[in-house]
């Protein structure tokens, strides 16, 4: 099988060969690591990276229409797995547990009532969105979905998908200049 072409091999997993999947793998993987790992901070999280990447390539091979190499293609993918990566690690806030010298239990360092007023106009801005805009901002932007899974959920393109998100946070900026950075 090393001597199909690229095309010949997404044809051919497109077909039912799932061997033509893991000789694509094979042919590009150690490229594809070394973007993911350029791209993140540790080895585990390429690996995390990679793996997503590698799924939805399964998924989509059937939408390549071969514009681009394929391994150009993969990197792409890659990319975009390793940029929601990151989103979603920069977007999840691990709570610390400290001991209390004066308690037997735990307790977090994290006070929730502190961002209060930042929660509320939040909430107000989003109130202040379409159904869909809100709905893409919660579920890429608050709970951390990737842009593919949220385009899937609610039926619509990623490119369509991308540009209402980019409408509803530029209105949210002019609007609320305070949330800019959240």
């Amino acid at each position: 099988m090393n001597l199909c072409t690229d095309t010949a091999l997404v044809s051919n997993y497109i077909d039912g060969d799932e061997r033509a999947f893991a000789e694509i793998v094979g042919r590009y993987h150690n490229s594809l690591w070394w973007t993911a790992r350029r791209l993140v901070a540790t080895d585990f999280d390429a690996q995390d990276v990679l793996q997503e990447a590698y799924l939805r390539a399964a998924m989509n091979l059937k939408h390549y229409r071969a514009e681009s190499s394929l391994k150009t293609w993969l990197h792409q993918l890659v990319r975009n797995a390793s940029y929601d990566y990151r989103q979603v690690r920069y977007r999840t806030t691990e709570i610390a547990l400290v001991d209390d010298a004066d308690a037997d239990i735990p307790h977090a360092t994290y006070d929730p009532l502190s961002a209060l007023d930042l929660t509320l106009t939040l909430a107000s801005a989003l109130s202040r969105l379409n159904e869909q805009q809100r709905a893409i901002l919660i579920m890429v932007d608050i709970l951390g979905h990737t842009i593919y899974q949220t385009a899937e959920n609610l039926g619509i393109s990623s490119g369509t998908l991308k540009s209402r998100r980019s409408r509803a946070k530029h209105y949210i900026r002019r609007s609320h200049p305070e949330l800019v950075g959240m």
